[in-house]
């Protein structure tokens, strides 16, 4: 076989094994496992990113009012820190606001095994827990970049044989009128997600 035969054999090779082991727009550009393979293993929760809005306004009992909740929450170096304020306004009443802010150790371990249940260990100051919770890709014949965790489908934004990230983005519209002018509401809820796990 000639040299150029060679070459052009060579990136025929390469070219198929990127396009078929790289699923996600973030993963390696080569891999020889495949995303089953670089899945399984003991991953470690280092970063974790949510947020979620809430906005409401309606009739309660006739009464108008609006709801607004704002909650954070961020895990880095062990630490969760939370936040959130919440503020009802009914009509002709003073505003009511909750506000809690929450700091803590936390360290979260995911160990997923092929067959479909991954075991979590989660410790939380002093408190020790272990759980064992059911996974499954969410186009397993396909690309697998929709993991279903626990029944909640979060986005594979990077698997690679050491770092795996995962993401969530949903926005849903509140619209429900039983009697209206009376006992309804309206308005939207944003969710946002980002973790960032380490083998």
């Amino acid at each position: 076989m000639n040299r150029i035969a060679i070459t052009i054999f060579s990136v025929f090779i390469v070219s198929f094994l990127a396009s078929s082991c790289k699923k996600g727009e973030n993963d390696p550009f080569l891999s020889l496992k495949t995303r089953n393979n670089r899945l399984k293993g003991n991953w470690e929760l280092v970063k974790l990113e949510e947020s979620r809005v809430r906005y409401t306004e309606g009739y309660q009992l006739g009464i108008p009012y609006t709801y607004e909740k704002l909650s954070t929450r961020t895990i880095e170096n062990g630490i969760e820190d939370y936040a959130s304020t919440a503020l009802y306004l009914f009509e002709g009443e003073e505003p009511t606001s909750i506000d809690c802010t929450l700091v803590r150790n936390r360290h979260l371990e995911r160990d997923f095994q092929k067959n479909g249940i991954f075991t979590q260990l989660s410790i939380i100051e002093e408190d020790t827990s272990i759980a064992y919770i059911d996974w499954y890709w969410l186009d397993q014949e396909k690309k697998k970049t929709g993991l279903v965790i626990d029944g909640i489908l979060f986005q594979v934004d990077r698997l690679a044989k050491d770092e795996l990230i995962l993401k969530r983005d949903v926005e849903t519209i509140i619209d429900i009128e039983e009697i209206p002018e009376y006992e309804s509401r309206s308005g939207y809820t944003k969710y946002s997600y980002t973790a960032v796990f380490n083998k």
